[in-house]
C-alpha cells in the first residue's frame, strides 16, 4: 500500500509540475498531494492555482470523509491579496463534510492577477483510522476583463491514517518495525541505511526519539 501511495503520489506530483512547466492548462490542486498522519494530528494543505491568466475572483468547494479528517480552519492564500484588497469568506461544515471558500478582488482593482500561486491554506485535523480523499466537487475562477468562467482541471488531494510507529505498512506495531528502526537507527538523508519510514518525526535523522515514538505505540493495531 505504502509503495502504491507514493507511486500515485509521483504520478501526481510529476502531472502538476508538467503542466506548471510545459503547459498553460489553468489547475487547481492540493499541495501536498498525498498526505500521511495520524490520530489528532493536524496538518495543512494549500490551494493553489496553476497558469491562470485575468483571474479577479475564485471558489473552491471541497468534500472529505468525516471518519478521517475535520476541518480546523481555513485561511487565504497570498496569490489574489498580493496585487490588491480582496474579500475573503468560507464555510466549514463538518456535520456535512464539506468546506467552501471564496475570494475577489475589490474595487478599484483595474486588471485580473495572472501566474501560479497559493489561493487558500486549510488546516484538517486526523480523527481516526481512516483514509480519504480531499475532492473538489465544484470549483470557479472568473476573469476580471469580463466576469466568464476560467476553463481549468482540478487534482484532489489524499489523505492517508497511520500507525505513528507502522513502519512496514503492514497495520501493526510490533518487532518487525523494531528491526526496520534498528536498521535505520543513526542515519540520516544521504546515508545508505536511510528509511524515511523510521524517520518519525520528519527531522532527517533516525534516532532514539523515532524509537521511543514506535515504543509508545508498540503492539497497536489498525
Amino acid at each position: 500500500m505504502r509503495k502504491a501511495l507514493m507511486m500515485l503520489g509521483l504520478v501526481v506530483t510529476a502531472s502538476v509540475f508538467t503542466c506548471l512547466g510545459f503547459c498553460q492548462f489553468t489547475l487547481i490542486f492540493v499541495d501536498p498531494p498525498i498526505i500521511t498522519t495520524s490520530s489528532y494530528e493536524e496538518f495543512t494543505v494549500s490551494i493553489k492555482v496553476a497558469d491562470v491568466v485575468d483571474l479577479m475572483a475564485w471558489e473552491i468547494s471541497m468534500s472529505f470523509n468525516l471518519a478521517a479528517v475535520e476541518c480546523v480552519s481555513i485561511e487565504e492564500g497570498p496569490f489574489l491579496k498580493q496585487y490588491w484588497d480582496t474579500h475573503f469568506e468560507f464555510v466549514i461544515d463538518n456535520t456535512a463534510g464539506k468546506i467552501v471558500a471564496f475570494s475577489t478582488l475589490t474595487w478599484p482593482a483595474w486588471t485580473g492577477m495572472n501566474g501560479s500561486g497559493t489561493l487558500a491554506k486549510v488546516t484538517f485535523r486526523c480523527l481516526g483510522p481512516a483514509d480519504t480523499h480531499l475532492h473538489f466537487y465544484d470549483s470557479t475562477l472568473l476573469k476580471y476583463s469580463d466576469q466568464t468562467s476560467i476553463p481549468h482541471g482540478t487534482i484532489d488531494g489524499y489523505v492517508r491514517y497511520v500507525i505513528l510507529g507502522d513502519l512496514n505498512d503492514d497495520g501493526m506495531v510490533n518487532i518487525s518495525d523494531l528491526v526496520v528502526f534498528a536498521e535505520a537507527f543513526g542515519s540520516h538523508q544521504t546515508h545508505s541505511r536511510w528509511n524515511p519510514n523510521a524517520d518519525l518525526d520528519n527531522n532527517g535523522i533516525v534516532n532514539i526519539i523515532d524509537g521511543v515514538k514506535i515504543a509508545k505505540n508498540f503492539g497497536k493495531t489498525s
